[in-house]
């Protein structure tokens, strides 16, 4: 396998997406907030990654649902994880216009 291959695969390890199979306790009704699903994802991806918070230099969160429009959702998320260091952005994703 060439030096790219291996690169390729050990980012892929380190950058695959996690997703939650369990209601989040911390909401009454077991769903949980934005910020709440995404703190445990992230949770999730450090432990599964084996990684440390100071380790991430970019955080980008994409929701079509924040919980407030500021701060946003991100910030939460990247304060509840212990992200200090690096670039922190939310997204919204906007629905494709017809063309005709």
């Amino acid at each position: 396998m060439d030096r790219g291959a291996l690169g390729r695969a050990d980012a892929s390890r380190r950058h695959r997406a996690v997703r939650l199979t369990q209601p989040s306790p911390n909401s009454p009704s077991g769903l949980g907030t934005t910020a709440s699903l995404a703190i445990e994802a992230g949770r999730q991806a450090l432990d599964s990654a084996g990684a440390r918070p100071e380790e991430i230099s970019f955080l980008v969160l994409c929701t079509s649902t924040p919980d407030q429009l500021m701060p946003a959702t991100s910030c939460t998320v990247a304060g509840a994880l212990g992200i200090t260091g690096g670039a922190i952005t939310s997204t919204r994703p906007v629905p494709a216009l017809p063309t005709e």
